[in-house]
């Protein structure tokens, strides 16, 4: 395991939980995270619930992205926009067939900088594509570049938050964030079975 990888790893995941405490009232809330150490697309998976009930009413798919400096428009590749919208259409798929549960998940680009994070609703985004040289691996500089397709997006027309790397990196890392994952996919195992015994 690559060790800068696994401390961005980290970083994404203490912002997301950071944000995840600002949400309103409004909705009862559920989420889980892929593993830290994992090569997965997306970063974690946030379930909104009509309060006081087991009706899902929103989900969403949050790939986030740690930025070492900040520009006023972030760049996305065509590649990970198209993969975290396949993942969100199989999840739709699977959550059909098992929860008898008929729900569009929004894709969600979070980008957490040194100027704040900006949250970026791809579901409602449709990006405008074009073809750049940027780095073949963001993690090995010496395998060169290569010609990708990417947009640019801007920070004006994304929700944003005041949490930056710099106050991430000055917070102890959560090392608990495996124990988490096992009981959030425990709950929703749960969640599973509730809503197919109401359907019987």
């Amino acid at each position: 395991m690559n060790d800068k990888y696994y401390q961005k790893s980290l970083d994404e995941r203490t912002a997301l939980s950071r944000i995840l405490e600002l949400l309103p009232d409004d909705y009862d809330y559920q989420h889980y995270f892929s593993p830290a150490e994992g090569y997965d697309i997306w970063d974690c998976v946030l379930m909104l619930f009509q309060k006081g009930t087991n009706n899902l009413v929103r989900r969403f798919l949050i790939e986030a992205k740690v930025r070492d400096a900040f520009y006023p428009q972030l760049l996305l590749e065509k590649k990970k926009h198209d993969d975290l919208k396949k993942v969100a259409k199989q999840k739709d798929k699977k959550t059909k067939n098992e929860c008898y549960i008929d729900i569009e998940t929004e894709v969600i680009y979070l980008c957490i900088t040194p100027k704040g994070s900006y949250w970026f609703n791809l579901s409602k985004i449709e990006p405008e594509w074009h073809s750049e040289y940027h780095n073949a691996s963001t993690m090995d500089k010496s395998q060169g570049k290569i010609l990708k397709a990417v947009t640019h997006l801007d920070t004006s027309e994304a929700k944003s938050f005041d949490i930056t790397t710099t106050s991430l990196r000055e917070e102890p890392k959560k090392e608990i964030i495996k124990e988490v994952l096992i009981k959030q996919e425990q709950s929703f195992c749960l969640f599973k079975y509730i809503t197919k015994k109401e359907e019987e």
